[in-house]
């Protein structure tokens, strides 16, 4: 990202007015119980997700775009989920999130 931001004073531009997109395939595993080595970025239990878009806020990131839309790849017991339980999910990733300190106050 210092790279980015470098060209972008180089050439009179504010790097903070840049945006800047992390593409991720979906869909990405969602599971409560975390995935161990080979987990793919935002798949994974809601701790590793609000950790993952922590490091991508850290390192610059502004915007994630889950691209492919086939649908979401939910675990096993969440393959079936309706809205409610999708909704239960979520927030458990903002309260990890939130626990994190990634949630901006």
């Amino acid at each position: 990202m210092s790279t980015l931001h470098d060209a972008a004073r180089e050439t009179g531009r504010d790097p903070g007015d840049l945006m800047v997109v992390n593409q991720v395939p979906w869909p990405t595993p969602v599971t409560r119980e975390p995935i161990g080595e080979g987990r793919p970025f935002l798949g994974g239990s809601p701790r590793q997700i609000a950790e993952d878009l922590m490091a991508a806020r850290e390192s610059g990131v502004t915007q994630v775009y889950l691209a492919g839309g086939q649908g979401l790849g939910l675990d096993v017991g969440l393959q079936a989920a309706d809205v409610d339980q999708w909704l239960g999910l979520l927030g458990e990733v903002i309260e990890a999130a939130d626990r994190l300190g990634v949630l901006a106050p």
